[in-house]
C-alpha cells in the first residue's frame, strides 16, 4: 500500500508541476511587447484581436503588417523587426493565440483570419502612409490573399511562404504534413495538462539559439493555447492542401518571395509555386534567396533576421511612393 501511496503522491506532484509550468507559459505568452503600442482589433468577425504596433519610422514612412506561420505568435517577428530601418512594424496575434480572443460562433475557414487581418490594416495600420503586407509560412499565404482583397497596398514581400499547392506537388510537403497532423491531433490535451515541461523543444527552436526572445518563443510554444489555435487551424488548411487549394489570386501590387535556401534546395518544385506567387502581382516583384538558412532559421536566427531584414528594408526603399488602404 505505501507503493501505492507513494506512485499517487508522485503522480500528483507531476500534475502539479506540470500544471504549475503551463501556467507559468501562459502567463509569459500573455505578456505585452515592450517599445509598442498595444491595440485590440474587435473584428466584424466578433474576434478580438491584440495587435502591436512600432515606434513612428523616418525615411519611407512605410507600415507592414507582419502575418505569423501556423503555431506562430507576434513574438516569432520581434527579432526581425528590431533590424529594420524606415519601416512601422505591425505585428498581430491571429485568433486564440497570445493575448487575441476568438469569439466567432462560425467554424474556423482561412477567410475568417483574412478578414481579421484587413480590420487590423484599416484600424492599426491606415492613413500612415506606404502600407506594406508580410507573411511567414502559413502567414504569406494569407497576406497573398489579403492583398486581394484590399486596395492600394503598396508591395507584398513572402517569406518562405506556404503554397496552396504544395502537396500536390511535393512528396517531402506530403510526408511532413503527416507527422505535423498527427502532431496537432494529439497533442494540444496533454500539453494542457503540463505535458509542455516534457517536450524537446530543441529542434524546433535550436534556429533561435543567441536569440534574446528564446525565453519568449519557448514559453509560447509550451502554452496550450497556441497548441489549441494551431490544431483548430490546421484541421481547416490540411484538406485544404491536400486538395490543392485555390488557385492563387492576382493581385495588383509587386509581389516579391524571399525564400530559404535550405527549401529551395530539398524541394526544387517548391521553387517553381514560389515563381507563381511572384507572377500573381504587377510588375516589378521577383524572388529572392536568402542563404544558409531553412524554413524556421530564416526568421529565427540572429545573423539570417538581420540580414533578412536588411533585404525587406532594400525592397521597401524601391517603392517608397505614399499610399492610402482602402477597402
Amino acid at each position: 500500500m505505501s507503493v501505492m501511496r507513494d506512485t499517487a503522491a508522485v503522480t500528483t506532484a507531476a500534475l502539479g508541476i506540470g500544471l504549475a509550468h503551463q501556467a507559468y507559459a501562459t502567463a509569459r505568452s500573455l505578456r505585452r511587447h515592450s517599445g509598442y503600442e498595444h491595440h485590440v482589433v474587435r473584428c466584424r468577425s466578433g474576434n478580438e484581436l491584440s495587435c502591436y504596433r512600432g515606434a513612428p519610422a523616418g525615411g519611407s514612412g512605410v507600415t507592414m503588417l507582419f502575418a505569423s506561420g501556423l503555431m506562430n505568435t507576434s513574438t516569432s517577428w520581434l527579432l526581425l523587426a528590431s533590424h529594420l530601418s524606415g519601416v512601422t512594424a505591425v505585428l498581430y496575434d491571429r485568433a486564440g493565440y497570445g493575448r487575441s480572443l476568438r469569439r466567432s460562433e462560425a467554424p474556423y475557414h482561412l477567410q475568417e483570419s483574412v478578414a481579421d487581418a484587413a480590420d487590423v490594416v484599416k484600424e492599426v495600420c491606415s492613413g500612415t502612409g506606404p502600407v506594406w503586407l508580410a507573411g511567414h509560412s502559413m502567414g504569406g499565404y494569407l497576406v497573398h490573399r489579403l492583398a486581394g482583397q484590399l486596395d492600394n497596398i503598396a508591395g507584398v514581400i513572402l517569406i518562405d511562404p506556404m503554397h496552396p499547392r504544395e502537396m500536390v506537388v511535393s512528396q517531402p510537403q506530403r510526408e511532413g504534413a503527416k507527422g505535423t497532423d498527427l502532431t496537432l491531433r494529439t497533442a494540444p490535451l496533454p500539453v494542457a495538462l503540463g505535458a509542455g515541461l516534457l517536450m524537446d523543444k530543441g529542434g524546433v527552436l535550436s534556429s533561435a539559439a543567441g536569440s534574446p526572445f528564446l525565453g519568449r518563443l519557448r514559453a509560447e510554444i509550451s502554452a496550450a493555447s497556441t497548441w489549441y489555435a494551431a490544431a483548430r487551424e490546421w484541421r481547416y488548411l490540411y484538406p485544404h492542401l491536400l486538395d490543392g487549394g485555390a488557385p492563387l489570386e492576382q493581385v495588383a501590387t509587386p509581389v516579391y518571395v524571399i525564400a530559404a535556401e535550405a527549401t529551395v534546395a530539398s524541394s526544387p518544385e517548391q521553387g517553381g509555386l514560389y515563381d507563381e506567387y511572384v507572377a500573381s502581382g504587377s510588375a516589378g516583384g521577383r524572388r529572392l534567396e536568402l542563404e544558409e538558412c531553412d524554413h524556421l532559421s530564416i526568421i529565427n536566427a540572429p545573423q539570417a533576421a538581420q540580414r533578412l531584414a536588411q533585404q525587406i528594408t532594400s525592397l521597401v526603399q524601391e517603392r517608397p511612393e505614399p499610399r492610402e488602404v482602402t477597402s
